[in-house]
């Protein structure tokens, strides 16, 4: 009776094994699925090589040309020499690079 009782749970245990089995399988399966999906969904992730990440530097655009009052907002910086401001204006009004606006604003404060 004994025998019989420990072979009865054995085979209890073995259905519930395979049972777990048979669910890890399918949702390995599932698993493996959507990882398939989301690798067709998913573009690749750029790999860094050191440059910049812009696709257009300051010297790719075309400036905005100056309006009469905001090249007399310029000036007025250049005559209380704030050189500085002078160039952060002359950015925000054309668009360009700093490198730029320097030489267009030393340019500018040298011509006049």
């Amino acid at each position: 009776m004994a025998y019989a009782l420990l072979g009865f749970v054995a085979l209890l245990f073995g259905l519930a094994l395979s049972g777990t089995q048979q669910r890890v399988k399918r949702l390995e399966s599932r698993l493996a699925t959507l990882e398939r999906r989301l690798d067709e969904e998913t573009p690749p992730t750029p790999r860094y090589d050191g440059a910049t990440p812009h696709t257009t530097s300051p010297r790719d655009t075309v400036p905005t040309p100056l309006s009469h009052a905001q090249l007399a907002e310029i000036d007025a910086q250049l005559r209380q020499d704030r050189l500085i401001m002078a160039i952060k204006l002359y950015r925000e009004y054309t668009g360009v690079g700093l490198k730029e606006a320097k030489e267009a604003v030393e340019k500018l404060r040298d011509t006049r």
